[in-house]
C-alpha cells in the first residue's frame, strides 16, 4: 500500500470504481495538484458556505468541516484575488460530487450485504506508517484514512461484481468497431512490388569513356526490350548483377532496399512497365515491375481483437456505472446544497 497517496485522498474520490465512468471529468487540479495552500486561510475564505454541503438518504451528509479537513490544502484557487463566491461554488461542486459519489457507492454496497474490511486495511496502514513514518498520512487521522480506504475497496468490489463483471462484448461489436475505426488502426501491410532489373555497372573509378560506353550499352538494351526482347533472357545474358541468374529478379522489395534513386522509379512503375535508363551509384539500370500486390489495410489480428474488446468493455462499463449512479442519486435524492 502506497500511503503517500493518502495525502490527497479527498481529492481523488472518484477512485478505481468511478474510473469506469467514461465521461467522468476530474475537477481542476486533480490530476496535477497545485502547491499546498494554507488550510487556515482557505477555511476562513470558505466560511460563507453552508454547514452541510451535500446530502442523500435521510442520514447521509457532507459537512463543510469534514470536506475542508481533507481538501483545504488543495483549494488554493479560492484565495486568488478577485474570485467571487459564486465562482468558488462553481469550481467546488465537482469536488463535492466526487465525495458524494463514493458515499453513494458505499451505501449501495452496504445495502447489497458487503462489508468493509477495516482490520485488513488498518494492518496495512500501521505497517506502512512504521516503515515510512506518520508523514505518509499527509496530516490526516489514521483511523479516518483506514475508514476511507476500506470503504473505497468495498465500493470497488460492488461496482465490479454488480456492474462490470456483467459486461459482455460480442464478436459482431468488435467487427463493427474495427470497420468504423480502420483509419486509426495503423497503416496495415504495405504495397508489395516484385522488381527485376538489368544492370550495366560503372565502378567509382570509371573514366568518362567507360561511363559513356556503359550508358550506350544500357540504352541499346532498352531499345531492344521495347522492340519485344524478353526481359528475363536479356538480363541473363547482359546484366552485370548477381540477379542475372534469376533473369534479373530481385524479389519483393520494400522502399529503401535499393536506394533512393532506384526506389523513386521502381515504386512509380505500373505492373509490367519498363523504366527508362536509371543511374545510381552502381551504374545504369533498366527496371521492370513484374508483380504488384496492393497493400492490405489493417487486419483484425487476435491481439487487436483483444484490445478492441477491452476498449468496448471499458466503454460499456463506464456507461453502465454512470447510469447506475445517476439512477441511485435520483432514487436517494442526492443533492449538492451550494
Amino acid at each position: 500500500m502506497n500511503l503517500t497517496l493518502f495525502q490527497r485522498i479527498a481529492a481523488s474520490l472518484l477512485l478505481a470504481c468511478l474510473a469506469y465512468t467514461a465521461s467522468a471529468q476530474m475537477p481542476p487540479g486533480m490530476m496535477q495538484p497545485p502547491p499546498p495552500a494554507d488550510p487556515a486561510k482557505v477555511t476562513a475564505r470558505l466560511a460563507f458556505l453552508p454547514d452541510v454541503l451535500a446530502t442523500f438518504d435521510p442520514d447521509q451528509q457532507l459537512t463543510r468541516a469534514e470536506f475542508l479537513s481533507f481538501t483545504a490544502s488543495d483549494l488554493g484557487f479560492v484565495l486568488e484575488p478577485g474570485i467571487t463566491d459564486e465562482a468558488i461554488k462553481e469550481q467546488l461542486r465537482p469536488y463535492i460530487e466526487s465525495f458524494m459519489q463514493l458515499r453513494l457507492v458505499v451505501a449501495c454496497a452496504t445495502d447489497a450485504g458487503l462489508t468493509a474490511d477495516y482490520d485488513a486495511v488498518r494492518a496495512q496502514v500501521v505497517e506502512a506508517v512504521a516503515a515510512q513514518g506518520p508523514e505518509v498520512l499527509g496530516g490526516q487521522d489514521q483511523e479516518t484514512i483506514v475508514k476511507m480506504v476500506a470503504e473505497r475497496n468495498m465500493a470497488t468490489e460492488w461496482v465490479t461484481t454488480t456492474i462490470v463483471n456483467g459486461i459482455t462484448v460480442t464478436d459482431e461489436e468488435v467487427a463493427v468497431f474495427f470497420e468504423q475505426n480502420k483509419a486509426q488502426m495503423g497503416p496495415g501491410a504495405p504495397e508489395r512490388r516484385r522488381v527485376s532489373h538489368i544492370l550495366v555497372s560503372v565502378p567509382p573509378e570509371a573514366t568518362d569513356q567507360q561511363r559513356i560506353s556503359a550508358q550506350a550499352k544500357i540504352s541499346q538494351l532498352l531499345i531492344s526490350l521495347k522492340d519485344g526482347a524478353d526481359f528475363a533472357e536479356t538480363a541473363k545474358k547482359m546484366s552485370e548483377c548477381y540477379s542475372r541468374r534469376y533473369g534479373g529478379d530481385l524479389g519483393f522489395l520494400n522502399e529503401g532496399d535499393m536506394g533512393e534513386k532506384f526506389d523513386m522509379v521502381a515504386f512509380e512503375l505500373a505492373e509490367g512497365q519498363l523504366s527508362d535508363v536509371v543511374e545510381t551509384h552502381r551504374g545504369f539500370h533498366i527496371i521492370k515491375v513484374t508483380k504488384l500486390e496492393a497493400g492490405a489495410g489493417p487486419q483484425l489480428t487476435p491481439e487487436l481483437k483483444t484490445r478492441i474488446q477491452q476498449h468496448l468493455r471499458d466503454q460499456k462499463a463506464g456507461e453502465a456505472v454512470e447510469k447506475r449512479l445517476a439512477d441511485e442519486a435520483t432514487k436517494r435524492k442526492m443533492k449538492v446544497t451550494i
